[in-house]
């Protein structure tokens, strides 16, 4: 495809059913990409990302995500472009791609990569590198298997003779049947030995259809399903099927001789344990295969399909007890009881029976102060009323996490049972049982498998919740450093591919539209805010207020009036003749600053008078209206006229200090 191809791409369109498939086949000169190549495979990507796509090439990176040991840059351009596209990685093993001799030595790496696009990298199979198919080139040869088409399941053909349920058989219907068929057919009446060879298969094929009919008559057929094997079986399995039912058969075969059976019953029992192990692996293996898988749909998907056809559990009706079994459910429940909550004697631990003696004595304490009547309104006021007031303490349950690390398996096997050990050995002295069902182990190692990973608009989250507060975390103490350049550099380092993953962008984008657009916080600006912060909230000063004013803190809670001895006034009724407010009629009066107004030569004027005639109320207005124009504060808002006059009384007495001392000095 011209569009797509260069001297050092080439691209190739095949089509599979509905949808495209694309194979390129790249190569990135070892120092410097002369010809864009990566950019241009990046544009690729992007533009075909609704198709199958599948990328090999030689690329020149050292990276650990296709088994190199070390990294460097050309590595991590090509994670980056992998990763940014959603791409799967198919390198497996540590086999190497590119062998050389250089100065006597013989140097080799993996830098033949190849990776595919979610939607066909499981048609991927038996990725390997092949170290004898071109023994002349310095790279080996990579050979992988593409299932294009989807494999119907295997099914097994029922070739069983047995077509009825004889345990189910009315054989006394049956032999009725019979008799009467044979004899409406003349079945009977037949002399055999004078039959030649068609005249006998034609009776033979006669009397298996009257035998057929009577069957059919007297019991019931056997469901004709083919089953079906599971898309996870493999030859091994069945060869070792085989091999465990040949056992069987011999056995069978040596009894009916009287020859000894020890030594078949043996492989026998070695055979079956073999199978079932490997059918426990194949399965196991498979369905952890299946969870892992991650697409378009959300993270519960596979969960949500699983659950959906299962039956809820039913509680036993019966159980084993010693060596009997429960009758009935009230003795089923009387089992159960008595093994989750056994008898227990008081004097059983020394330690609870001084506890039920020391219940009695109370502590000697000073009696708190009586609730009041306040009290206890604020904290009707600040319950909850979706829920019932009060708390009733059962019991305490949490979630514990013990992790475990060692260098080989066994190591890891010892330490983990000896720290159970202790927590079990622990839950007895507490009488505390803990639950296997509820109890999960999840083993981590360094190898990642390509199909790990995370949906991008989950980055986000992990980003603000985990990732920030890591990085942030004591801001206060060394939060001046991230000033400095170097540090910087480090930080947006670090936010840069979180950026490109929350917005899905190109890896060209830079990094401070990656953040605007992602809605990242500079990860210095926010160290200095932290570390700005923690500063104030310590010392109690910041630059950001002038000297003569203090910063405002809570108030300590040592500090803090008991709530028995808080009291709040609140007006339970009007203080007016009229306890309607509606039928309040006193007129609002309002004092002047001591002139008379020209209307009436009043100093107390009504509030419609003033807002609406007075002609000297009009011009203070418009006076003091211009001033608080003139001083770019709000005329009508109390907080910032009270703040403006104090800055400039403080302002008026300092000038008055400077013009004192400059007499002082002139009369001097």
């Amino acid at each position: 495809m011209t569009q797509f191809s260069t001297s050092n791409l080439c691209v190739v369109q095949m089509t599979i059913g509905t949808r495209k498939l694309y194979i390129a086949s790249a190569y990135v000169e070892p120092r410097d990409d002369e010809h864009a190549t990566l950019e241009r495979l990046d544009a690729f990507l992007k533009s075909t990302n609704d198709s199958h796509r599948i990328i090999c090439g030689d690329f020149n990176g050292w990276h650990p995500l296709w088994g190199c040991e070390t990294t460097n840059k050309r590595g991590r351009e090509v994670a980056e472009l992998i990763i940014g596209n959603y791409m799967y990685i198919c390198n497996q093993g540590s086999i190497p791609t590119f062998e050389t001799v250089t100065h006597g030595r013989n140097c080799s790496s993996i830098i033949d990569i190849t990776f595919a696009s979610g939607s066909i990298y499981e048609k991927i199979n038996s990725w390997n590198v092949n170290l004898e198919a071109c023994p002349l080139s310095q790279h080996n040869s990579i050979e992988f298997t593409l299932n294009l088409f989807n494999v119907n399941t295997t099914k097994r053909k029922n070739t069983s003779t047995y077509l009825y349920k004889s345990e189910k058989a009315n054989w006394a219907e049956f032999k009725a049947v019979l008799d009467l068929k044979m004899c409406n057919n003349g079945c009977l009446d037949v002399d055999i030995p004078t039959l030649n060879t068609n005249e006998l298969e034609s009776f033979i094929t006669k009397i298996i259809s009257t035998i057929h009919e009577a069957c059919r008559a007297s019991m019931p057929m056997k469901n004709n399903v083919t089953q079906c094997k599971p898309i996870w079986w493999t030859d091994k399995l069945e060869k070792l099927k085989k091999d465990v039912i040949s056992l069987h058969h011999k056995i069978h075969h040596t009894k009916r001789k009287g020859l000894a059976l020890d030594q078949l019953l043996e492989e026998r029992s070695r055979k079956k344990k073999e199978y079932g192990d490997e059918l426990r692996r194949t399965s196991t293996d498979n369905f952890r295969e299946f969870c892992e898988r991650q697409g378009k749909e959300n993270v519960w998907s596979v969960t949500n399909r699983l659950l959906k056809e299962t039956k809820s559990n039913c509680s036993p009706s019966t159980l084993k007890v010693g060596n009997s079994y429960t009758n009935d459910e009230k003795e089923t429940a009387k089992a159960l009881l008595n093994h989750f909550y056994p008898e227990d004697s008081p004097d059983s631990n020394p330690a609870h029976e001084q506890l039920r003696k020391n219940r009695e004595l109370f502590p000697k304490t000073n009696d708190d102060p009586p609730f009041v009547k306040e009290e206890v309104i604020e904290c009707i006021q600040n319950m909850n009323p979706k829920r019932a007031p009060g708390c009733h303490i059962q019991a305490f349950a949490d979630d514990v996490l013990l992790i475990a690390h060692a260098h080989d398996k066994n190591e890891l096997e010892v330490i983990t049972n000896q720290a159970l050990c202790e927590i079990v050995q622990w839950g007895d002295k507490v009488k505390l049982s803990f639950s296997p069902e509820k109890t999960q182990a999840i083993a981590f190692t360094p190898k990642a498998k390509p199909t790990w990973g995370i949906q991008p608009e989950n980055i986000s989250i992990i980003y603000h919740q985990v990732i920030e507060p890591i990085i942030t975390y004591a801001a206060g103490v060394w939060g001046h450093a991230a000033k400095k350049k170097s540090c910087k550099r480090l930080l947006e380092k670090t936010q840069r591919l979180f950026a490109l993953k929350a917005i899905r962008g190109f890896r060209t984008v830079s990094t401070n539209a990656a953040l605007a657009l992602s809605q990242f916080m500079p990860l210095d600006l926010k160290v200095t805010e932290i570390n700005q912060i923690e500063n104030t909230r310590s010392s109690g000063i910041t630059q950001y207020l002038p000297d003569d004013i203090t910063l405002e803190k809570p108030t300590p809670i040592q500090n803090l009036l008991h709530p028995a001895v808080r009291v709040k006034i609140v007006p339970d009724s009007l203080q007016t003749s009229e306890e309607d407010p509606n039928n309040f009629t006193q007129p609002i009066n309002i004092y002047t600053d001591g002139n008379t107004c020209p209307c009436n030569n009043h100093s107390v004027q009504n509030i419609d008078h003033l807002l609406k005639s007075c002609p000297r109320f009009g011009a203070q207005r418009m006076e003091h209206e211009l001033h608080c124009q003139m001083l770019k504060v709000s005329p009508y808002n109390i907080q910032e006229l009270v703040t403006k006059e104090g800055a400039i009384i403080s302002f008026v007495k300092y000038a008055s200090y400077i013009i004192d001392k400059l007499k002082s000095f002139n009369s001097i």
